[in-house]
């Protein structure tokens, strides 16, 4: 099974193979929340072992890898309540 996120066709005219057309597939990093574009059929990801839902989340970019295991999503609510303690204050 091919895990996937999402495809993106470019077209550029200075590309002479495929018509001018690059393809790459890519996924959203859960740790970062940044996009990695990655090679057609490519199987070999980077998973995070807590953040892996086992249906095809928990990967991670090459930047995330080897660092402390930080959800996106929680790092987000992690800034809202800073914010709100702030204004609390």
């Amino acid at each position: 099974m091919r895990i996937w996120a999402g495809y993106s066709q470019v077209s550029d005219p200075d590309l002479k193979s495929n018509n001018g057309v690059k393809e790459q597939d890519f996924f959203k990093c859960c740790h970062c929340g940044g996009y990695e574009f990655v090679e057609p059929k490519q199987t070999d990801f980077t998973r995070c072992p807590s953040c892996d839902d086992g249906m095809g989340g928990g990967l991670i970019c090459k930047k995330c890898v080897g660092k402390e295991c930080l959800h996106f999503m929680k790092r987000i609510e992690m800034a809202e309540a800073r914010d709100q303690f702030r204004r609390w204050v």
